[in-house]
């Protein structure tokens, strides 16, 4: 993945509600260079940027975001954050409010329906597909597999498909052969001494 994205949503009942942040990019980031933010009702600009907690997120983990008000004993042992959820709160989402992840100040992922009022989200868990290779601007449903209310079985694991994890480079003998037979030759007309 080139970045960060948004891995799960949670709009349960009450308020268990609850975000997932996955990590397939090569490398570690630090949460602090990302923030969340909250579209409400579909008025179709993002307010209240949040920024995250200063941790290290490894390649290949997962970051749960619980809210604080949250009552399910379950929801919020696996949290690694525990988002305050005052009005202004994006993890204070309903199920027509989208939820936008930015890095640095610049959207790069989203989840939900931008500019609808309509409950896209309301009272379901929603899981990325693991075919979904790295965040993106347009929230496309089919790139979403959709589970029942209070599901968060998969909210703290996540992985990506499409792609090898070791990849490896095949190439035909003969073009090998030619390859290394032309470049000793190039390394010969330069004086080097290579060998055979």
């Amino acid at each position: 993945a080139t970045d960060l994205f948004i891995s799960a949503y949670v709009e349960g009942s009450s308020y268990n509600k609850a975000l997932a942040l996955y990590n397939g990019t090569s490398h570690s980031v630090n949460m602090a260079d990302y923030a969340l933010a909250i579209q409400y009702n579909g008025d179709g600009e993002f307010v209240n940027q949040w920024q995250l907690p200063n941790k290290v997120l490894a390649s290949g983990e997962t970051y749960v975001i619980v809210s604080s008000s949250c009552k399910d004993d379950g929801l919020r042992a696996i949290a690694d954050y525990l988002m305050p959820s005052m009005e202004t709160s994006p993890i204070n989402f309903n199920g027509n409010d989208a939820v936008a992840l930015y890095h640095n100040a610049i959207l790069t992922d989203v989840v939900g329906v931008v500019g609808t009022a309509g409950n896209w989200g309301k009272d379901m868990t929603l899981y990325r597909s693991r075919t979904t290779l790295g965040p993106t601007v347009a929230f496309d449903v089919s790139s979403w597999e959709q589970a029942s209310v209070d599901d968060y079985a998969r909210l703290s694991s996540h992985s990506m498909s499409g792609i090898l994890a070791n990849p490896k480079l095949v190439v035909d003998k003969e073009i090998y052969d030619e390859v290394v037979k032309e470049f000793k030759k190039y390394v010969k007309l330069n004086r080097y001494d290579l060998e055979n």
